[in-house]
């Protein structure tokens, strides 16, 4: 087929005329393009990000900057939760939030610390039959599957504990009533809306090297899965939004939407269940310096939970629809489901780690998987620990108990949160004080800037807990803190009761054991991610820092695409081009709640095309899918055609664009990054690539495109329908906006022009 003659030409045609067709004359965004930083130290790696400049000005303005969101989120940003919830809305919606990168970093970092913590603490249980930390520093495959079968059987036991309970008249443990179900499933929806999101940019073409695909696209065809392989009645988020509909909030906004945490929905959703969802937001976020760490959460997060198997059966005899829980219990198998993927995923990168980077790096890698193990199960943990459920509440179902330091962990982590608080709202008030907590004044203490910091946050807990003057240890009645805050003190009235409780818990909880308050301090000197991972510090400058000037031009008196003549073409051009393009449309659905509609759902069909996964069937595909061999997508083509033309190879994307400088790949990738305000220019660069696929792969026999096997020619032609089919479906089902509808046609226009550059 001609390309000139194209489908998606006569549709655009037909649509809009010659005489409305806009070029898409400027993208600029000087910066630079994230390479995967690995952060080690030693010669085989380089953990610096490498600029790219695309040789024009700086910008008068940034997208965040020049449009800034218009609607207000009804938060009040004092309190820890309002700072969950306002980043929650941010990060659904990044491109109108640029600034909050560095927060949306170091919230992660504190996270990660936190979970560090929490886990050498001992969390659920026996700690050797649950924190990872406990397997061998050196990896062990066989180890760490027994470990894993042995949590599983853990609940399993638990389950059937359960259900030998409930056979012999016992009552229900999570929802005595319909109104109880109700009430938690709305206060869970922030955290089930962003189901899949620790995945959402996993599969981003920056996000690492090219001999790193197999892992990526495991942990990219459990997202897929999670999104329903683009079936929207299969999508979790849908599946769940649909309960939710239909029994409790009708009218529920999305997620993205910034009346979602406003007061309107009325979800009474608690300070962990927004923690819990926005650490999946963040982790994703930053997989391009955290993929290890991606690789562990994912681990931790795909084993079927006691809490899921018993909301199935209890909300089935409510009589709601339990399909959500359902779909984690069958889908999450260890056999052929997310579990056993998940475990593949682990074992492949570390191979891949091993055989790249050697013993040493191998390890290094291994804790930073542990790391991200014990952020899932931390947040899960202290998810479990405030639920509003009886189960929980009467501690009989939680997966082997809590530990005493478990315990210990989360009141202090309460206990900070109260104090920030408390000092926003009392900021200046204790200027004429002149006590002193360790080498600072209290006023000096309680600045609300020097308690944002997690480091200071410890320094003063050991001060205080120290101060003998204020807390005996273990001693709440006798302590001269919780005197002050009670009847007859000066503090009396600043604290609520379930505040001054929060304040004696703690007191309670101190040991009164210098040796073990000692070895605790100094594992906390610096940050806890640091110095337990191994790694020197990532250098973050900016996200990339997204620049976007779009210079509309003249209207064109004609446009008509040109064939593509195969017979002369500048590979050093077209490669670049050809990498980059699988950004296009990635982060169009990395983010939940705009996966689930039925353009999401297109545009994932497009994305599957691209990676050469199987066409979707009626069941899931699952391991089937992860073990296939010799599985031909985009990138396994282009490096095909780069090694048939005797180029170097490149290791990544980075490379690549290093390697043939190319401004107009530069600028794709960063218009990828502004989902929201581009999505038609991407989609119509988008039609513009699937052309070229069109012409590459039309012609059959020894006429075929010289630097592509026969086998390899087949499969861009079977991609290449998919990809058309999806798009057209895109089409039909693109929510109404505020975008002009000819900027599909502006994208078009312009990447047909890279792409005719490329050919004589």
């Amino acid at each position: 087929m001609s390309t000139a003659t194209s489908p998606f030409y006569y549709l655009l045609s037909s649509i809009f005329t010659i005489s409305i067709a806009l070029v898409f004359a400027g993208l600029v965004f000087p910066g630079k393009i994230f390479q995967w930083d690995r952060g080690l130290q030693g010669p085989y790696v380089n953990a610096r990000h490498d600029a790219v400049s695309d040789g024009n000005p700086e910008p008068k303005s940034r997208p965040g900057e020049r449009e800034k969101d218009k609607t207000t989120t009804q938060t009040d940003d004092s309190s820890p939760e309002s700072l969950y919830k306002s980043l929650y809305h941010k990060l659904h919606n990044l491109e109108d939030h640029l600034d909050i990168i560095p927060q949306a970093l170091n919230t992660l970092l504190d996270l990660f610390s936190s979970a560090i913590k929490f886990s050498q603490a001992g969390v659920g249980g026996s700690r050797e039959n649950s924190c990872i930390f406990h397997l061998s520093k050196e990896y062990d495959s066989h180890e760490l599957r027994t470990v894993l079968k042995r949590s599983q059987d853990v609940v399993f036991a638990k389950w059937e504990e359960y259900v030998a309970q409930r056979e012999d008249g016992g009552n229900r443990v999570m929802f005595t009533d319909r109104p109880s179900a109700i009430r938690w499933l709305k206060q869970m929806a922030p955290l089930k809306f962003v189901d899949g999101a620790w995945l959402g940019h996993i599969n981003r073409a920056a996000t690492a090297p090219f001999h790193f695909s197999d892992v990526t696209k495991t942990l990219w065809q459990i997202l897929s899965e999670e999104y329903g392989d683009g079936d929207l009645k299969k999508h979790h988020v849908h599946v769940y939004r649909q309960l939710l509909q239909t029994h409790a909030v009708p009218e529920l906004p999305r997620a993205d939407s910034p009346d979602f945490i406003g007061q309107s929905g009325g979800l009474n959703t608690t300070l962990p269940v927004w923690r819990a969802a926005v650490g999946q937001l963040l982790i994703s976020l930053f997989a391009h310096h955290f993929l290890p760490e991606v690789v562990g959460f994912n681990l931790h997060f795909e084993g079927i939970t006691l809490q899921t198997l018993i909301a199935a059966k209890e909300l089935g005899e409510l009589d709601m629809d339990p399909a959500y829980f359902h779909l984690h219990i069958s889908i999450d198998n260890a056999d052929s489901g997310h579990s056993a993927m998940a475990v593949q995923a682990v074992e492949r990168y570390l191979a891949k780690v091993e055989s790249k980077y050697g013993a040493v790096a191998m390890k290094q890698d291994w804790r930073r998987i542990q790391i991200g193990f014990s952020l899932s199960q931390y947040l899960c943990e202290t998810l479990s620990l405030d639920d509003g459920s009886t189960m929980y509440s009467k501690g009989q179902y939680n997966n082997g108990g809590s530990s005493k330091k478990m315990a210990m962990a989360e009141i202090e982590s309460r206990f900070v949160e109260l104090v920030q608080r408390k000092c926003i709202s009392a900021d200046k008030l204790h200027c004429s004080s002149r006590a002193k907590l360790g080498d600072r004044m209290i006023s000096d203490w309680l600045d609300p800037e020097v308690l944002s910091y997690r480091e200071k946050q410890s320094e003063f807990v050991r001060c205080l807990a120290n101060a003998r003057w204020w807390v005996q240890k273990g001693d709440s009645a006798n302590s001269r803190l919780v005197k002050e805050l009670s009847w007859g003190g000066r503090m009396f009235g600043s604290f609520t009761n379930s505040e001054v409780d929060t304040v004696k818990s703690w007191i309670e909880s101190l040991s009164g054991n210098e040796e073990e308050e000692q070895e605790e301090a100094g594992s906390q000197a610096g940050s806890p991610y640091w110095s337990f991972s191994g790694r020197s510090k990532p250098v973050v400058e900016g996200y990339p820092p997204l620049y976007q000037s779009l210079v509309s031009g003249h209207p064109e008196s004609s446009f008509k695409p040109q064939p593509f003549d195969t017979d002369n073409i500048d590979m050093t051009k077209l490669l670049p081009l050809w990498f980059a393009q699988m950004s296009l449309l990635q982060s169009l659905i990395s983010i939940p709640a705009r996966s689930a509609t039925q353009a999401g759902c297109a545009v994932l069909r497009f994305l599957r095309a691209q990676e050469g996964f199987e066409i979707e069937g009626s069941a899931v595909a699952g391991t089937d899918e992860t073990m296939r061999t010799n599985v031909i997508g985009i990138l396994e083509l282009g490096l095909e055609m780069t090694e048939a033309v005797g180029l170097t190879m490149p290791g990544s994307l980075a490379d690549a664009i290093k390697e043939w400088a190319s401004e107009a790949a530069v600028k794709m990738l960063h218009l990828a990054m502004l989902p929201k305000r581009s999505a038609r220019l991407l989609i119509g660069i988008t039609w513009a690539f699937v052309d070229l696929h069109d012409s590459l792969s039309s012609v059959d026999g020894e006429s075929c495109f010289r630097y592509l096997s026969q086998t390899s020619h087949r499969a861009l032609r079977e991609i290449c329908r998919r990809e058309r089919d999806s798009l057209a479906r895109y089409v039909e089902n693109m929510e109404p906006d505020s975008t002009d509808p000819r900027e599909i046609w502006k994208g078009y226009t312009w990447g047909r022009r890279q792409i005719q550059s490329c050919f004589g």
